[in-house]
């Protein structure tokens, strides 16, 4: 198991094939390099990973890639299964288990994502020790317990944090109001130019709470919506034209990248230039700058 699951998909290959287009089959990468934009080719299957990004390195050699072989693999494979029927003709018909499966996946895609699982690696001693202070027996001084456990396991928070998110996979507090909302698959074939996805694909405004919206790109020319049963969202994007529907998914999915844009060719170069920042450089700029789906 260790071996052959050492470079983990933080976006499965599956998702990103329908980009492959042109005479070499391959998917467009639209990256800031050295203070420009640069464009390669690949396959899906060689982006959107990094090596041992799931691994419990504590854990026996047979058992450190646990999370990306026995539940992330599963997560896809079953959620390939439901997007092979979203991208067939007509009107698609999910099961009880189909739904459930395209669930897990859209949450999988946000929290796998390796700069959502950095986050909460650097909240991790800080919940530990709160955690601590509750349970604290009396006399127990809470740092020393928080310093003992952290010398014993250096890689203490990493661990707590992907053990953590691959407990909230199978069944979290979100998947009730998902299963719950209401799903559309939309159609921009129209357009004239493609959806990009980016390297953080699922686009979301608002919580559970509110109006919200999902969205993610599952093809060149369709797009996944999730909101709530009587959301305002189907008539605002409904008056929408195609065409700017799709300019604006694709601003905001730019901007949301961390690092790259995965497109059909090179046409939507200028879209990075314009919003797909440097990680820096995206941090420090204003909330103006940054377009939403809305």
């Amino acid at each position: 198991m260790s071996r052959r699951h050492e470079n983990h998909h933080f976006i499965p290959a599956f998702l990103l094939r329908p980009w492959e287009r042109g005479d070499d089959s391959r998917l467009t990468t639209l990256a800031w390099r050295n203070g420009a934009i640069r464009i390669g080719r690949n396959r899906a299957k060689a982006v959107a990973k990094l090596a041992q990004l799931y691994t419990l390195h504590e854990l026996p050699s047979d058992r450190r890639n646990i999370i990306e072989a026995r539940v992330l693999q599963k997560i896809d494979t079953d959620g390939a299964a439901v997007h092979s029927v979203f991208l067939a003709p007509g009107h698609p018909t999910l099961s009880a288990g189909d739904a459930v499966a395209w669930t897990r996946l859209v949450l999988s895609l946000v929290l796998r994502s390796p700069w959502m699982i950095e986050k909460y690696i650097e909240d991790a001693p800080r919940v530990l020790l709160e955690t601590i202070k509750k349970s604290a027996a009396a006399g127990e001084d809470p740092e020393d317990t928080f310093l003992e456990l952290q010398s014993r396991n250096p890689d203490l928070a990493r661990s707590m944090t992907l053990q953590g998110r691959a407990r909230l996979l199978p069944r979290g507090q979100s998947h009730a109001a998902m299963l719950g909302a209401t799903w559309t698959v939309v159609d921009v074939s129209s357009s004239p130019f493609d959806l990009v996805i980016a390297d953080q694909p699922v686009l979301r405004t608002g919580g559970f709470n509110e109006d919200y919206l999902f969205a993610l790109p599952i093809a060149p020319t369709k797009l996944f919506l999730m909101h709530p049963e009587h959301s305002t969202w189907p008539g605002r994007l409904g008056a929408l034209p195609t065409r700017e529907l799709v300019m604006r998914v694709n601003r905001e999915s730019a901007t949301q990248a961390h690092t790259y844009l995965f497109a059909t060719s090179g046409a939507q170069a200028r879209l990075a230039e314009a919003y797909l920042r440097v990680p820096q450089a995206r941090q420090a700029a204003p909330s103006a700058d940054r377009p939403k789906v809305n």
